[in-house]
């Protein structure tokens, strides 16, 4: 169940997550060919002019646009894919999905030591329960294992009870026998003394007392994958909450950089080419930054699924924290 919540999460995530940004950032980059013709170049005697000879090469042209259609087209196949892999998931279409909303809670794992986590997961995880489980019963069916040679005393009991409706004897004469009931019950002491079984007994005692070490080896294993992954979950957790605020400080960096070209784009110290590449730097940026959050709430849903914490009501509370 913890399973296929995490899976539907990170769906859900391939889908949500700021696709039109990658489409808008290609469109950038078909307008700052397009606007080639207009670019400018300085000059010593009279300043900046335009340059209508930049770009104008037409097979140029077709080269440089050509990667970006089969760009756009992956683009596009990979939101299909991911919508397909959400539907196969829900069972049903899904043709809206609802962003994060701008005042979206970006916070560290509570209790920040890594340690508490680990403690939770060693009690709670179901895999590592499961492990356990197997151990418990591989060790109980060993030991019964070990009895298997012994002599075996059964006893066996029988009841019959029968009644007697017989009629008369050539219609006349009554049958002495007729209603009379009959109880016989019969006991006995069964023993089984297994003498000679072609070593089969002895060869099923080592298999399960082999069976049992390699539970016991799975178990040690499972429990070192749990305690790996907490940490490397919790370690990514803590990055994904560096990393969104490093990308929402670039945001603004690339949205008063966007600002700053554009005044000089007015005053002419700036040429088209300028304006293009920061309005691409900005869109990257916006990418970046929803990539992020997203990034934050799988890291957060994978910490909590491998200490065995993951429930419904996670996803409600994400849910309700959409648009």
């Amino acid at each position: 169940m913890r399973k296929t919540f995490s899976q539907f999460c990170e769906a859900i995530y391939d889908t949500d997550k700021p696709s039109d940004t990658p489409l808008e950032v290609g469109r950038v980059g078909k307008d700052r060919r397009k606007s080639a013709p207009e670019r400018k170049r300085y000059t010593k005697s009279g300043g900046y002019k335009a340059r209508k000879d930049i770009g104008t090469n037409k097979p140029t042209s077709k080269t440089v646009q050509q990667p970006e259609k089969e760009r756009g087209s992956a683009r596009k196949t990979q939101l299909d894919s991911a919508k397909e892999g959400l539907t196969s998931i829900v069972g049903k279409d899904i043709t809206l999905l609802s962003p994060l909303t701008e005042d979206f809670e970006i916070s560290l794992p509570d209790p920040l030591d890594r340690d508490s986590w680990v403690t939770l997961g060693l009690k709670n995880n179901f895999q590592l329960k499961s492990a356990k489980f197997q151990r418990d019963a591989a060790k109980h069916s060993a030991r019964a294992s070990t009895s298997n040679h012994l002599p075996q005393v059964d006893i066996v009991g029988r009841v019959t009870k029968s009644t007697s409706k017989q009629g008369k004897f050539g219609g006349f004469i009554q049958n002495p026998l007729f209603g009379i009931e009959q109880d016989t019950r019969q006991y006995a002491v069964q023993v089984n003394i297994p003498l000679y079984a072609g070593g089969s007994i002895s060869s099923a005692r080592r298999q399960a007392f082999a069976n049992y070490d390699r539970a016991k080896e799975q178990t040690i294993y499972t429990e070192r994958s749990t305690i790996r992954d907490i940490r490397s979950n919790h370690f990514g957790v803590q990055t994904q909450v560096a990393n969104v605020t490093a990308r929402k400080q670039a945001l603004a960096s690339a949205e008063s950089a966007l600002e700053a070209t554009q005044i000089g784009y007015e005053v002419g110290s700036r040429n088209t080419v300028d304006l293009l590449d920061s309005q691409k730097r900005l869109y990257q940026s916006q990418r970046d930054y929803a990539s992020s959050r997203y990034e934050y709430i799988i890291a957060m849903l994978r910490l909590k699924a491998s200490v065995g914490s993951l429930n419904p009501g996670d996803l409600i509370s994400i849910s309700n924290r959409m648009e």
